[in-house]
């Protein structure tokens, strides 16, 4: 089933509360953003919204102004969407407008050509479309071995009235976001097995990523850009940031908001002064590199 067919939407909690990028913005803001997403479920590109040529105003007038600078054509294409999406929301176009300018100057959203997109949407739509066309074909194939029949190229014929069945129970949100997990770290690695995944991440930073999980319990979903920040840092930092993974948890007023992996070694959270210090107090773990 597509996902834009769906009667929810895969929001999955834990990154929501964490997206650093949602973080910086305001209420009004993030109120027009939840509202903006579910249009977004509904339109006809997963995760965009299309600017027509019909909803756009006052783009071929001032010529020489429109092309002197593209942030003048960004401004005018954000008044744009703002009058669009105002059909669909009960807010006034300059709340609107302020919201998303404020949105994409965060980098939560952004304008490709005549569309603004979300990416996480689009990706997982991109992964549900894979697996659809990898189940017909997968379908198609035993049939035809099973049978003898080429299903691919046989003449469709009348389909029998089926008896209605009972509905499926939907999936929990945590099935979903397990599932698309999976399915994330599965396509970028190109379906490698157990040994190559050992080969790409090595020792110490499995030993250091599987740490901080355990301590702050998140979501595992950034592992691939934590390495990328991993590599950069010298041996001693990294140490540190093996030995501070508990201080630097224990020291955070508001647990929900614990930072992902890869902000904590970007941000090099590891240097901050805790009150809470490893080689101090004996009763906390000490991970090793």
């Amino acid at each position: 089933m597509a996902l834009r067919d769906q009667p929810y939407i895969p929001l999955y909690i834990q990154d929501f509360l964490t997206d650093e990028k949602l973080i910086e913005c305001t209420a009004s803001a993030t109120g027009v953003y939840i509202r903006l997403m579910c249009l977004m479920h509904k339109s006809d590109q997963y995760g965009k919204i299309l600017l027509k040529q019909k909803d756009k105003q006052n783009t071929e007038q001032n010529t020489e102004q429109n092309t002197e600078q593209n942030t003048e054509q960004n401004i005018r294409q954000v008044k744009n969407f703002a009058r669009k999406i105002a059909k669909n929301m009960p807010y006034k176009i300059d709340e609107i407008e302020s919201a998303l300018t404020e949105l994409i100057e965060e980098k939560v959203l952004y304008i490709e050509g005549d569309s603004l997109c979300q990416k996480r949407m689009i990706k997982d739509n991109d992964i549900s479309e894979k697996r659809s066309k990898s189940g017909k074909k997968g379908r198609v194939s035993s049939l035809s071995k099973d049978s003898g029949v080429n299903f691919a190229q046989a003449k469709p014929q009348a389909k029998p009235q089926a008896k209605p069945q009972a509905k499926p129970q939907a999936n929990t949100e945590y099935e979903n976001e397990y599932e698309n997990e999976y399915e994330n770290k599965r396509i970028e690695k190109g379906g490698m097995g157990e040994k190559e995944r050992k080969d790409v991440y090595p020792d110490d930073f499995e030993n250091f990523f599987v740490a901080y999980h355990k301590v702050t319990g998140l979501s595992k979903s950034d592992k691939k850009p934590a390495f990328n920040h991993w590599k950069k840092l010298t041996k001693a930092e990294k140490q540190k940031a093996a030995d501070n993974i508990q201080p630097f948890y224990d020291s955070l007023k508001n647990k929900e908001y614990c930072k992902k992996c890869r902000t904590y070694l970007s941000d090099k959270s590891f240097n901050d002064e805790f009150k809470i210090n490893p080689a101090d107090d004996p009763s906390k773990p000490r991970f090793m590199c």
